[in-house]
């Protein structure tokens, strides 16, 4: 089995917010591209979509709203009970952050 350890996807609501490229929120696209690169399974995470790849002005990573956080993790949970056989996911932290934070993941 080959796996992909660090995927990105991002919920459409996010593209909507910041540039990004359009694939980030193709998650039909992405899994037809692993599976022709022979990739069986993806971890994916990453709540700010292009904010993880590039700066976006105004955005911190590691300073993501508690209900923005939940909302991503929910999206992607939904995605990997969508994908059992080719998605994971990591849940995102700032180990750094404050009881809000992280309440957010929980």
């Amino acid at each position: 089995m080959i796996i992909d350890i660090h995927g990105h996807l991002s919920p459409p609501e996010a593209a909507r917010r910041f540039p990004m490229p359009p694939a980030l929120t193709d998650v039909d696209g992405m899994l037809a591209a692993r599976a022709q690169a022979g990739i069986d399974l993806t971890v994916i995470g990453s709540p700010v979509g292009a904010g993880a790849m590039a700066r976006v002005p105004g955005v911190d990573n590691y300073r993501q709203p508690r209900d923005r956080l939940r909302a991503f993790h929910a999206w992607m949970s939904g995605l990997i009970r969508t994908f059992p056989d080719q998605l994971r996911g990591y849940v995102y932290a700032n180990p750094f952050g404050d009881d809000d934070h992280l309440e957010g993941v929980r």
